[in-house]
């Protein structure tokens, strides 16, 4: 729904920046193909289909919105496992409390290394008192990518882009 959102405001801007500069607007087969060939890493990611995992950078409570009516739109009847950290300067409670309003779905808390990142002894206390799961990222993901799944379930590993870009990394690096 978010990409939607964005694909129409780059359209948009598009149109605008055509009448203002007087030129052409692309034809609908050359739009359509850019649209299809557009990619932002971290940015509701499919990174593997089997099982399914998903990696979206959502770092701040508006985004974390967009993301849960993503997934209330296009994953409603799946068992969804969210693995979610931070860094320090954002909203972490906001953000977990929305995480939260999601049905179906376990909540696992992580840290990575980064100077930013919300510390660990933070994330495991807060983990605690909500009664969510706390593990490292690598085993989570280790764990995971091994399981075999009896339901249908997604995976989405969000939170800090600092901390996508290190899942990301590993997760390419296990694939090769």
């Amino acid at each position: 729904m978010h990409q939607i959102e964005n694909a129409g405001m780059a359209l948009a801007l598009l149109d605008s920046y055509c009448k203002e500069t007087g030129q052409k607007l692309p034809d609908n087969a050359l739009v359509a193909q850019a649209l299809e060939e557009t990619s932002w890493p971290g940015r509701l990611e499919v990174i593997y289909r089997e099982p399914l995992m998903i990696l979206d950078g959502a770092h701040n409570p508006h985004a974390i919105k967009a993301l849960l009516a993503t997934l209330k739109e296009r994953f409603t009847d799946y068992q969804k496992e969210i693995l979610f950290t931070c860094i320090k300067t954002k909203a972490l409670e906001d953000m977990l409390d929305l995480l939260e309003t999601m049905s179906n779905t376990k909540i696992t808390l992580t840290h990575f290394e980064d100077s930013r990142a919300t510390d660990e002894k933070v994330l495991k206390e807060m983990a605690d008192s909500r009664n969510l799961n706390y593990q490292s990222w690598q085993e989570f993901l280790d764990k995971k990518l091994s399981e075999n799944e009896e339901k249908k379930t997604v995976r989405i590993i969000t939170g800090s882009l600092y901390f996508l870009a290190q899942v990301r990394t590993y997760l390419m690096e296990r694939k090769n």
